[in-house]
């Protein structure tokens, strides 16, 4: 080897795990100079971040480990561990030494390069640096796209192939921040195109209806309608179980909605904003036959996904869709279902973070909205016990309970003065 043997993120935290995990097993399995590799062993025992003070003690055992060593391989594997560590301490710019010495030598086993790879790009994109980024991500991907098949067992290619996937996405991201869609759709595109073709890796295939969902997105502000509703056909059909197909299945219907009626709405978001739209239109739309194509289509994907913690996103806007068009009482009824969604368990194990996250903000939201329309129908007293059993919490949620406080001396000072209103 040519360096001395002294010297050493459903984004992009996954992908800054998968390089600092995917060579533990490796090392541990070690089975030559058991002294180098037990000392690079013992450092995996450190949190994620470490000390100043901690970061030596490990420092000058990974030191110790490498003039000991006479293994080239085990030799990167206790350089890259040094990266490691230099990161979790915070000391990024020795952190980014050491990974570009390992991932610049031609000595440097696939594995190792591809991790330091991964985390010179990682670490490009924590401190604002997107060219530097696309530049590791890049070298990343071409190196790790060679292995084209994944065997049984064989895990150093799995793990290559995984962070191909990831830089794949990595790179398509970054161009995504810049505006640049044609190029970030060209990454994505090749990600998709490839995923179809590598069947053994199950993290990939994971990855697949993501890679197609942002896909379809860049299409529709592109005004590519036709690609999008092709591929969002696809998502629904072939994965199901991926988190926002849920709410892919409503946007793609109104936006073939809002098509049909010629009422395509501005696509800069994507389809994010299509349901907001569609419900604006419902608002002025004069047409019976399209309100009822509209209102069944809702209601018939809050059924079948009656039992996905996603349901409550789709419960929320089917009540406004209710509601723009008149029905207050199947509005009320709509929204109380997203605010209670007793059925479905959004903080259990099988919801995906995003649920997790904003599914009880959501719940909270559509309660107060619920408490709105029925002070609409001057139903005062049951809008009131209503947002007295709305939870407050200024500190995770300050903006809800703002909300929410106010909501009530608006319903409180409405009630005081109905009887006015009405005698007079």
């Amino acid at each position: 080897m040519t360096t001395r043997r002294r010297d050493n993120s459903r984004s992009f935290l996954f992908a800054i795990g998968i390089g600092l995990t995917l060579l533990t097993l490796a090392v541990r399995a070690g089975t030559e100079h058991r002294t180098p590799v037990e000392m690079l062993a013992s450092t995996y025992s450190s949190g994620a971040t470490l000390t100043p003070s901690e970061a030596r003690e490990a420092i000058d055992r990974l030191t110790l480990a490498l003039d000991g060593c006479h293994n080239d391989d085990v030799a990167f594997r206790i350089l890259y561990r040094t990266g490691v560590i230099y990161f979790k301490a915070g000391m990024m710019r020795r952190s980014t030494s050491v990974f570009k010495r390992v991932a610049d030598s031609s000595d440097s086993p696939a594995l190792i390069t591809a991790c330091s790879l991964n985390m010179l790009g990682q670490i490009a994109r924590l401190e604002g640096d997107p060219a530097a980024a696309l530049d590791a991500f890049g070298r990343l991907a071409d190196l790790c796209e060679r292995p084209a098949t994944v065997g049984p067992g064989d895990a150093p290619t799995l793990a290559l192939r995984t962070l191909w996937g990831s830089a794949l996405i990595s790179r398509a991201e970054i161009y995504e921040l810049q505006k640049d869609d044609t190029a970030s759709g060209a990454e994505y595109e090749r990600a998709r195109r490839a995923l179809e073709h590598d069947p053994g890796s199950k993290v990939l295939r994971e990855v697949t209806p993501l890679v197609m969902d942002r896909l379809s997105q860049l299409h529709l502000r592109q005004r590519h309608v036709d690609t999008y509703m092709a591929l969002t056909a696809t998502l629904v059909e072939d994965y199901p179980a991926y988190h926002r197909t849920p709410m892919v299945a409503l946007e793609r219907t109104c936006t073939e909605l809002l098509r049909d009626a010629d009422a395509l709405f501005e696509c800069s978001n994507g389809a994010l904003c299509a349901a907001p739209h569609l419900i604006a239109y419902l608002r002025q739309c004069k047409t019976d036959a399209e309100v009822t194509k509209a209102l069944n289509a809702a209601e018939t994907l809050c059924r079948e996904y009656e039992s996905r913690p996603e349901r409550l996103f789709l419960d929320y806007h089917y009540a406004w869709m209710l509601d723009a068009v008149g029905m207050r009482d199947k509005a009320i009824d709509a929204m109380a279902r997203a605010a209670s969604n007793h059925d479905v368990d959004i903080t259990g194990a099988k919801s995906h973070g995003l649920v997790q996250c904003h599914g009880s903000i959501m719940r909270d939201y559509a309660m107060v909205q619920q408490a709105i329309m029925l002070t609409e129908k001057t139903a005062y007293e049951e809008a009131l016990r209503l947002m007295a059993k709305l939870p407050r919490d200024p500190q995770s949620k300050p903006h809800v309970s703002q909300l929410a406080d106010s909501v009530m001396k608006s319903i409180g000072t409405l009630k005081r003065e109905a009887p006015r209103n009405e005698a007079r």
